[in-house]
């Protein structure tokens, strides 16, 4: 609860800012375009609000794209046999790979105090995020023919486990904010609030000699699974959205 306190503050303060810049913005234009950035992403949002009104509408749109590399490590054993054949060993994935985050809004706004930059918002947010990325396989063991003759093999690059994760395409969204006037026709706003998701979409498959390690692949899947769900499901039951902008009323 610490952490809301500052932030209820910070919104109480904005919500009691002098009325003089409202009422010299009467006659001015619904029309607000601001750049915003936060854990949506990065991009352009239109506003749509009357001076002194209760309502406004919003559309938005966010990208953001990030690289990883050598994030994770995991290890898996295998074994395997037939006739006179004897197999076994490990295989040690190293993980890499993307987040991408692409998503649009649509929001209502509702402002209680005519005269106030506080405002209450509910919406949809369309997402086309995803999470991807490789784990590289490097496998160690030893073959054993006939019971006597046995070959150690090491294979620095044993195919791959390729991982993808995505939220649902649509998830609404509730939360509060301000938008006020700094100077001219230029605004600053902000929003602050949750995005409810479904549990997330995991695919996993196996790439190149990894299909010879079904059983070590197995593994690494499995725990790829888990882990992926413990982080976007339990971690974050909710998605939390923070955005700042900049933006202009013509």
């Amino acid at each position: 609860m610490r952490r809301i306190y500052p932030l209820l503050c910070g919104l109480t303060i904005c919500a009691s800012l002098n009325t003089k810049s409202a009422e010299a913005g009467e006659t001015a234009s619904p029309f607000l375009i601001s750049a915003r950035a936060g854990t949506l992403g990065v991009g352009p949002e239109i506003e749509y609000h009357r001076q002194n009104s209760h309502w406004g509408v919003r559309g938005d749109f966010d990208y953001y794209n990030i690289s990883l590399s050598d994030v994770k490590h995991e290890q898996a054993s295998f074994s395997a046999s037939g006739a006179n054949y004897a197999e076994h060993g490990i295989v040690n994935a190293t993980y890499g790979g993307r987040a991408r985050l692409i998503n649009g809004s649509i929001l209502g706004d509702y402002y209680p105090w005519r005269k106030s930059a506080f405002r209450l918002t509910s919406g949809v947010i369309f997402s086309g995020s995803s999470i991807s990325g490789k784990g590289v396989g490097h496998a160690q063991g030893s073959t054993t023919i006939g019971g006597r003759f046995t070959s150690p093999f090491d294979i620095p690059n044993a195919g791959y486990v390729g991982v993808k994760a995505h939220y649902a395409i649509a998830a609404p969204y509730v939360g509060l904010g301000f938008n006020t006037p700094v100077w001219g026709g230029f605004h600053i706003n902000m929003d602050a609030g949750v995005m409810f998701h479904d549990d997330a979409d995991i695919h996993t498959s196996p790439g190149g000699m990894m299909n010879d390690f079904p059983k070590a692949y197995s593994k690494l899947k499995t725990i790829a699974d888990r882990k992926i769900h413990n982080y976007m499901d339990r971690k974050l039951p909710v998605y939390p959205v923070m955005m700042i902008g900049v933006g202009y009323r013509f």
